[in-house]
């Protein structure tokens, strides 16, 4: 099996999406995605079960939880806009479905669902997943069986329960047409055994059942942007002091180390590298910055958002406004960024937003010095080194290290990005990242439902600005006292004391007492319970 490690493209700007956050939108899509492909036929019934105390349940309506998990169980990936009107899809093909709050106990993580299906055919499967940071997922049993799968690859199954099938000469088959990454078995008192073959090779269950002469099988299609192959070369650095010796001793710079770190993990070519960071992660970066302000698209709006970008650069421009230059193109962008739109995709880094909260901080402070279109991608594969370093040594996302692990570390790849562009020093871009992410260290992950983004908001502007004033610190000469490595280190050990207290399940500003806060969530409960009975209503009179 290659060696495991943190990519650009799965990991630190991955998975390409829908509005709104890559744990609580993608991560469940993902896992639903999953479950449709172990049913394999068309879609009957869908039940799904969500712990009352976990983090699904409160994203529920928040971050769209409700609609990204349908989306993903009638075979949708994250990125279709199709989540939007799902709830329509389903009553126009007569698929029935219910969610039920009830305990989940195939496995303890606190972001995790059971998704049950039936198809067509009267066929039934089901599976648990749970939301790891950054859109990542696993599952944690298949049909029973205890088994982890991450999506990263094609995964053959085969289920056995009466142990009649002949794996050896069926795994030769599969492997004299298609590439085998590893392969297994897991047995379960009462299921017999499931087999599994995983390759990086485009694979359907009928072509599985044809070469190994068995029908109960299954294929889970990979849900993650670059496929594991079986020639992935090892992970050049797994920490910014490694990152920055090497870029020292072949005299290449970080950006240029960066680009072959990515090369080593996907074995693309270095042009196919670049041109994926450009015209996929620059583009969808650029446009989810610049939708709502050049093409006049609508961001979904309720009683609940409240966007500000129009009014921010109309004040910005006037009399009283004392912000100007990159700070104040940036907090503008910034806004801008967090306005979804159905259909403008958002790239994580590694929250839903946070691609474009780092693109606002670094087109901003490219309008300032007018650098070049190579200098900001020179940028954004420092930030992207930055993210993977991060990502092997913690585990980014909220409900695993609080907002340290989104607005604090997209603020320092941002900050690292910024002072790269601005042709900074190795150490520079260290200190400028440290000191961006310091600031976030202990923040809790706590989204009041119907508080017009906050205390999100707040923050996610604040790290926009964080990145441009700790970059401009450290390229005027300020050490960070501090290597980045300790600190994420740090942001890790901290962000993991009372870990069930700092996520969206437990603390923060509504649980702890804030009164405004708990009415907002009362208001915001109502108003969609409103809606549903709107929606149904309507529904069942057509």
């Amino acid at each position: 099996m290659p060696e495991i490690y943190p990519d650009f493209f799965n990991d630190v700007f991955g998975p390409i999406m829908q509005p709104f956050s890559s744990s609580h939108t993608a991560a469940p899509c993902r896992i639903a995605y999953l479950a449709n492909c172990l049913l394999g036929e068309e879609l009957k019934d869908v039940t799904i079960v969500i712990k009352p105390e976990g983090s699904f349940w409160k994203s529920f309506k928040m971050h769209y939880s409700e609609i990204a998990l349908l989306s993903g169980a009638a075979g949708h990936l994250p990125d279709n806009p199709v989540q939007f009107s799902i709830k329509e899809y389903y009553r126009g093909r007569g698929i029935s479905w219910r969610f039920v709050k009830d305990e989940v106990p195939e496995t303890a993580h606190h972001s995790s669902a059971k998704i049950m299906l039936e198809g067509s055919s009267g066929k039934k499967a089901w599976l648990v997943g749970n939301s790891l940071g950054g859109g990542l997922v696993e599952t944690t049993c298949i049909n029973g069986y205890y088994f982890r799968a991450t999506g990263d690859a094609y995964m053959a199954l085969f289920f056995d329960p009466e142990g009649k099938l002949d794996f050896g000469a069926a795994s030769k088959a599969l492997e004299r047409k298609y590439d085998c990454l590893d392969k297994g078995e897991v047995r379960q008192d009462g299921l017999g055994v499931m087999y599994w073959f995983n390759t990086s090779s485009p694979v359907s269950a009928a072509d599985v059942a044809a070469l190994s002469g068995w029908k109960n099988t299954a294929v889970l299609k990979p849900v993650a942007a670059i496929v594991t192959r079986s020639d992935r070369g090892p992970q050049l650095f797994k920490s910014f002091t490694e990152w920055k010796e090497l870029a020292r001793k072949t005299g290449k710079g970080l950006a240029e180390t960066a680009i072959e770190y990515e090369m080593n993990y996907s074995r693309l070519s270095r042009g196919e590298v670049i041109a994926y960071m450009r015209d996929v992660v620059w583009e969808k970066m650029h446009r989810t910055t610049h939708a709502v302000l050049e093409e006049g698209a609508v961001p979904i709006e309720d009683p609940f958002t409240g966007y500000h970008y129009q009014e921010w650069f109309e004040y910005a421009k006037g009399p009283l406004s004392f912000v100007d230059g990159a700070i104040a193109r940036a907090v503008g962008y910034g806004m801008a960024a967090m306005a979804p739109v159905p259909g403008i995709e958002f790239v994580p880094a590694p929250m839903g937003a946070g691609g474009g909260l780092l693109y606002s901080s670094l087109r901003a402070v490219r309008e300032q010095l007018g650098c070049s279109d190579e200098a900001l991608l020179r940028g954004l594969f420092v930030a992207a080194g930055v993210g993977a370093v991060c990502f092997t040594r913690t585990e980014p996302g909220g409900t695993n290290i609080g907002c340290a692990g989104e607005q604090g570390i997209c603020s320092a790849m941002a900050a690292a990005a910024i002072t790269e562009m601005a042709g900074g020093t190795a150490d520079q871009v260290e200190w400028a990242a440290a000191r961006a992410l310091q600031v976030t260290i202990g923040w809790p992950c706590d989204p009041v439902s119907g508080a017009r983004g906050g205390p999100c908001y707040a923050r996610a502007l604040s790290c926009v600005v964080n990145a441009v004033l700790f970059s401009q610190l450290a390229l005027s000469g300020k050490d960070s006292a501090f290597p980045l490595d300790e600190i994420i280190d740090l942001a890790d050990s901290i962000g993991r004391l009372g870990c069930k207290e700092r996520d969206r399940c437990q603390g923060g500003w509504a649980h702890n007492g804030l009164p405004s806060a708990q009415k907002a969530g009362r208001k915001f409960a109502e108003w969609h319970r409103a809606q549903d009975e709107k929606n149904e209503k309507q529904a069942s009179n057509a």
